[in-house]
């Protein structure tokens, strides 16, 4: 942090912004004084008289709604924010959001009496319709952009590329993806982190010329050369274990007994399916 405020300190103040975040998630921090204080502490590391963007940290996140309140309204931090906005000394107040939707539908609400500046939400390819089935916790960005441009509430994006896990595209996603563009795959050379029998079989299908893998199981070895697709990888393992730990990958599992990627795919989409239904 000091390196970066003596390297901006060589410039004038508005040829640069500055953005900071007011992480008050621990109980201790949830009185007005506190709060107010790890507020003010940002002006003294950061040695400015004005922050250009301030954001109420992770709205929805841990406890929700309740924790929400603990935080910025029964403390009054939030109408304090506002008033230092007044004053000058924050130029642009918004927040990020994660997890519970409720938060983001009542700030959004509140949006004539707040006048939100901007709002930090996770967008990327797979968030846009598929966020609850990397994080149940989560919502679709279609929506939560949708309802910041009916009120013309501008979105800064975080996780465009969701942390590097773009490059592991869960298999139930990438089939959806096939099938809105059969051929998405045709002639690829691709690299994934983790490729079980589900997904070679989509890359079977979807006409992969070649792959490489930091981890591949067996089967999933077995049915790419049998289809003559070149394969390189780093480790073999004899299954893809499922996100908890505690078993077989569900699509792996599914399409154990299948000896074409053909057998493979109704498997695959009736599991799709069922994802979707529980969604909804």
């Amino acid at each position: 942090m000091r390196g970066v405020v003596v390297a901006l300190s060589r410039h004038p103040r508005d040829k640069y912004y500055i953005a900071t975040k007011l992480s008050n998630f621990a109980r201790e921090t949830w009185s007005r004084e506190a709060s107010i204080a790890m507020y003010r502490n940002s002006f003294r590391e950061l040695q400015v008289d004005y922050i250009d963007y301030m954001l109420l940290h992770a709205v929805g996140m841990g406890g929700g709604m309740e924790e929400f309140e603990n935080r910025y309204i029964k403390n009054g931090i939030l109408d304090f924010l506002v008033e230092e906005r007044k004053a000058g000394r924050i130029r642009n107040l918004g927040f990020s959001y994660h997890g519970d939707i409720r938060v983001f539908d009542y700030l959004l609400s509140r949006h004539d009496e707040y006048k939100w500046d901007f709002v930090q939400i996770q967008l990327n390819y797979l968030d846009w319709k598929y966020a609850k089935q990397i994080n149940p916790s989560n919502t679709d960005a279609e929506y939560l952009y949708g309802e910041l441009e009916k009120r013309g509430i501008p979105a800064i994006i975080m996780e465009p590329l969701l942390g590097g896990r773009l490059s592991n595209v869960p298999s139930s996603i990438v089939a959806k993806l096939k099938q809105r563009e059969p051929s998405l795959l045709c002639g690829a050379l691709v690299a994934d982190k983790v490729v079980g029998k589900g997904a070679a079989a989509l890359m079977i299908l979807g006409g992969v010329k070649a792959l490489h893998a930091d981890v591949v199981s067996t089967q999933a070895l077995l049915l790419l050369r049998d289809s003559g697709i070149e394969v390189t990888f780093g480790h073999e393992v004899p299954h893809i274990i499922n996100r908890k730990g505690d078993g077989m990958c569900p699509v792996e599992a599914l399409c154990s007994n299948c000896t074409t990627a053909a057998e493979c795919r109704p498997l695959i989409d009736e599991f799709i399916n069922k994802i979707s239904q529980q969604k909804h």
